[in-house]
């Protein structure tokens, strides 16, 4: 019985973590701006030979950048519950917590840049597109429906509107 429950309250907490996630990218197009950015790193670092320790760099800067965002919008939301109208100290702790994002994306753009920046691999991957043009139109594709997602947000079904944040 004992580990029945406990079972179940795992469960109940994988829950609420999932539709946290869910929420962040729901409400937050940044969220949204940096899932698509980590999908296409790890799309073009199938390009490079990378070692485990290369990737473990990439999640390592990845997993940085989108959990500073996911307690960035948690900071906000408690700051806005608790703190309503304008009030310096809440515009504070809201700058802070969307510079400690800045500075986690800034260095995982710098690791990025110390892995991918390679101009012959840049020639490679352009040549790659230019003799494949059905591949380059998927990618061309991809680009188009991750843009939407970033500025749109997710199709929810309710008639026919997008829910983001400004919804």
């Amino acid at each position: 019985m004992k580990i029945k429950k406990e079972l179940k309250g795992l469960s109940k907490s994988f829950n609420f973590a999932f539709r946290g996630i869910k929420k962040c990218i729901i409400s937050e197009r940044n969220m949204r701006i940096h899932i698509v950015i980590s999908i296409f790193v790890l799309f073009f670092s199938s390009f490079y030979d990378f070692s485990k320790t290369d990737y473990v760099l990439l999640f390592l800067a990845i997993s940085s950048v989108i959990s500073c965002e996911m307690m960035n919008t948690a900071l906000e939301s408690i700051v806005d519950l608790t703190s309503p109208s304008f009030n310096k100290l809440a515009q504070i702790a809201k700058d802070i917590a969307a510079g400690a994002v800045f500075v986690s994306a800034f260095f995982a753009a710098v690791i990025g840049f110390i892995l991918f920046f390679d101009i012959n691999k840049f020639i490679e991957i352009f040549s790659f597109f230019t003799e494949n043009i059905p591949l380059l139109l998927l990618f061309a594709v991809c680009v188009v429906f991750s843009l939407i997602f970033i500025f749109k947000g997710i199709y929810t079904g309710n008639a026919g509107k997008f829910k983001n944040k400004k919804s």
